[in-house]
């Protein structure tokens, strides 16, 4: 898992990747970054959601 976690490299939120699922019953596990959530309300959450592109 180290050597994928090194071919996709650092992802920012909203960047999506897919990787194989190895021993899971799917092709393929995609996996995507949001934004990071130390408040713990609705309100301080929508900033950050909007400045993803």
């Amino acid at each position: 898992m180290d050597l994928i976690g090194k071919k996709i490299g650092i992802m920012m939120p909203g960047q999506v990747a897919h990787t194989p699922a190895f021993n899971l019953s799917a092709k393929y596990i995609i996996h995507t970054i949001g934004p990071a959530w130390k408040e713990r309300t609705y309100a301080n959450l929508v900033p950050q959601i909007e400045k993803i592109p």
